[in-house]
């Protein structure tokens, strides 16, 4: 077998057909999840609850990354004798969380506290989503890996 030889620049024609199709591929999985959810959650009430939801936390999530500095809140959970249910993105935080709270969620767990809490139908179905694209990547990964085994790809 020889070596691949690296490929010249792409025509102008195929760089915009990358284009849209990322930016397609990017909003069917932006809108997919929701689309699912008000399929699998019933009523319309429950997802504008979610999106709203979504809406105000997301710049939270995004902009305060606390840190080190989230042991500061768990000691005041602590001190209020409130149950913590604690989880973060930052590994940092998820050390602390788990030094310092009752039920500290790691990795995944995070997106799947609404159902920890039984907080609602809109809970579940967000789960069973995650799940339902978990398993199409898989499937995804795995056939382009057989499709390259085989050389068609």
């Amino acid at each position: 077998m020889g070596e691949r030889q690296p490929a010249g620049p792409r025509s102008l024609k195929t760089s915009i057909f990358y284009a849209v199709l990322g930016t397609g591929v990017f909003n069917a999985c932006r809108y997919a999840p929701i689309i699912l959810m008000a399929k699998l959650a019933g009523d319309a009430a429950t997802l504008g609850q979610y999106t709203y939801c979504m809406a105000l936390i997301s710049p939270i999530v995004l902009f305060f990354t606390m840190g080190a500095r989230s042991a500061l809140i768990a000691d005041a959970a602590e001190r209020t004798g409130s149950m913590t249910l604690a989880g973060s993105e930052n590994l940092t935080a998820q050390a602390v969380f788990y030094a310092c709270t009752e039920e500290p969620l790691i990795g995944e767990e995070l997106y799947a506290a609404g159902a920890y809490l039984q907080a609602g139908a809109i809970h579940n179905a967000s789960l069973m989503t995650q799940d339902i694209f978990r398993w199409l990547l898989i499937v995804a990964i795995l056939a382009g890996a057989a499709a390259r085994l085989v050389g068609v790809w």
